[in-house]
């Protein structure tokens, strides 16, 4: 989008996160439908959420971040937020099966905390 909203003279920041830290879950008022394939273990992935890394970045540093980046006139992809350089220098790089490891070791880790229960 950024590249076509070029052509037309309309600058466009493209903004990765890392990890911040907004209460976007704290009025959770849904529930996942009993026939999700992810219903028995709804707990384990509220449990998750607030899982994050110390010295996070709040939504509105991000927020603050962004608006100046817009307004020194930036443009292309921005990595804002705790650990967004992952995003830009590491996952790249990273062969498929490494994150695909990556990603079922938490989810293993989920399902331990469940058995523990």
């Amino acid at each position: 989008m950024r590249l076509e909203l070029g052509l037309l003279h309309v600058r466009v920041i493209t903004v990765i996160t890392g990890f911040v830290s907004s209460n976007f879950h704290a009025n959770r008022s849904y529930r996942l439908p009993p026939e999700s394939p992810y219903y028995s273990y709804e707990e384990e992935i509220i449990a998750t959420i607030d899982d994050l890394p110390p010295n996070v970045m709040t939504a509105e540093e991000v927020g603050r971040q962004v608006a100046q980046d817009a307004l020194h006139g930036k443009t292309g992809e921005r990595y804002i937020g705790t650990q967004a350089w992952a995003g830009k220098w590491v996952v790249p790089y990273l062969p498929t099966w490494l994150k695909d490891y990556l990603f079922l070791t938490r989810i293993s880790r989920l399902l331990a905390r469940r058995k523990a229960a």
